[in-house]
């Protein structure tokens, strides 16, 4: 934890005299300015903590405000079981001065700790480092909570899912404040305290606001089922570090929530500003510049000239939008042609191997009172044959209305269009596309997966699923592999 205060003291004394010569005095008057005096503010990050193991209080993994130095941990459990569940509500705490604040969670171990008899014969054939398969079968559920251990109706449902849609060393990071976003719409003001609430599952599990009546965490948050779980996790362990960072508001309106382990932020690459003179408005142009952006229109899959179909309604347009941020608005149309699904997209994404993929976010603002948030998706070759095998999708979930929302792709889930997943080669297997997966488990199951290649090397983000006509969202950015990419007016 990294803190920083600034104490600094200057005092400036003003006099003013006049003296004129005159008969037997002196006129005079003085005014004095004293005490003139600079002092900072403080940012003080502090956490707390109140945690509960299978319904009962567990002190361990309880404390009080404080600085974090080591010593607490969000989980401390060394003999799971499956069915096993916990529940958190942790607090956050600045001092006296407004701030932004993001967390991390890196997974930090996956290890099989070598290979038991029972782990064998449940079809485990690895038993090192890394190898592991506890973080793939505990789920983890975030939420923004009003202090009282209780996930309610109307409290924001963050991206969860398992450790396990990290690889090892990987950091997810999720934005608590940001300018006019983040889970909690704008800074932490100083001197009020903010919640939020993670429950954990080690088995399938099922999550959803409490039934009324229900009153604390003794009541299940969490529906867990170990029964569906084997062997192979016997003797497995993981480790993980949860990090919270915060960082001044006043006159940083440009903040964007970053990985933020260790001392010092990663730097990030430059961002690519991408303004309405820079975008593609036909295949010639993206033929010319394949690193170009450009709206589509999915409904006919072609590339849309600014405000294509304006004269029934529809906006495609870069603009100062909600918040005066610089961002790409979609605005659906009305009439021919019907259902219609505009895009923010890009060609230049092609031939990247999933696993090389070190990031992929993006930055939205659903104006609409619908429950279609924008969402991304992409062409996809599982296989690296050079095949279309549809699209992968990843629809984010807690986009409240009306507020700019960061979203981590790699940490959500997936579905895919156009068939069931692959099973073995090209061909489709046995499990629907519209089941959710991790983008580990698509990672481990699909290894040479990458981008399409060529002219079915697509990226996009997607506003109508399809319609409804009138849905309104911006986009303020996407950021791929490190690298981001900031629509501005």
């Amino acid at each position: 934890m990294k803190k920083s205060i600034l104490l600094s003291l200057g005092m400036i004394v003003f006099v003013g005299a006049v003296v004129i010569g005159a008969t037997g005095a002196f006129f005079s008057d003085t005014e004095t300015s004293t005490g003139n005096t600079f002092t900072a503010g403080a940012i003080d990050l502090q956490i707390d903590n109140e945690s509960y193991y299978n319904g009962a209080r567990n002190e361990g993994t309880s404390w009080t405000q404080s600085d974090l130095d080591g010593s607490q941990f969000f989980f401390n459990f060394n003999d799971l079981k499956p069915g096993d569940w916990g529940e958190d509500t942790i607090s956050i705490h600045v001092n006296n001065n407004d701030a932004y604040a993001c967390v991390d969670v890196r997974l930090d171990s996956n290890d099989d700790n070598g290979l038991t008899e029972p782990e064998a014969g449940d079809g485990d054939e690895t038993g090192g480092e890394g190898e592991g398969e506890l973080a793939n079968a505990v789920h983890f559920y975030w939420w923004a909570d009003d202090g009282d251990n209780v996930y309610e109706e109307g409290e924001q449902l963050l991206d969860g899912g398992p450790l396990g849609s990290l690889e090892v060393g990987q950091v997810a990071t999720v934005a608590l404040a940001e300018p006019n976003g983040g889970v909690f719409n704008g800074p932490l003001q100083g001197d009020t305290v903010y919640h939020i609430g993670k429950a954990w599952c080690f088995g399938d599990s099922a999550f959803q606001p409490y039934e009324p009546g229900e009153t604390g965490p003794t009541e299940r948050p969490v529906i867990c089922d170990g029964a569906g779980e084997d062997n192979i996790t016997q003797t497995d362990s993981l480790t993980a570090t949860i990090s919270f960072y915060a960082e001044q508001a006043r006159n940083n309106g440009e903040f964007i929530c970053r990985p933020h382990l260790g001392d010092a932020p990663e730097e990030p690459e430059e961002d690519n500003i991408i303004t309405q003179d820079d975008l593609a408005l036909n295949a010639d142009d993206v033929l010319a510049d394949p690193t170009s952006w450009f709206f589509y229109n999915d409904t006919n899959d072609t590339l849309m000239t600014i405000n294509q179909f304006s004269g029934n309604g529809g906006v495609n347009e870069i603009v100062a939008g909600p918040d005066s941020v610089g961002s790409a608005k979609m605005v659906l149309h009305s009439g021919e042609p019907t259902d219609p699904r505009y895009n923010i997209a890009t060609s230049q994404f092609g031939d990247t191997l999933l696993s090389d993929i070190s990031s992929l976010k993006y930055r939205i603002y659903d104006a609409s009172a619908s429950s279609q948030a924008p969402y991304l998706h992409f062409n996809i070759d599982f296989f690296n044959t050079g095949a279309w095998q549809g699209r992968l999708v990843q629809v984010p979930t807690g986009v409240v209305e009306d507020t700019w929302t960061t979203v981590d792709a790699l940490g959500s889930t997936w579905t895919k269009t156009s068939g069931n997943w692959p099973d073995g080669d090209i061909s489709d297997g046995t499990l629907p596309g519209s089941t959710a997966r991790t983008w580990a488990d698509i990672l481990a199951d699909y290894p040479d997966a990458e981008t399409n290649t060529g002219v079915l090397s697509w990226f996009g983000i997607r506003v109508g699923h399809p319609g409804p006509v009138g849905e309104e969202s911006y986009v303020d950015w996407v950021e791929f592999d490190g690298q981001v990419y900031d629509f501005e007016n």
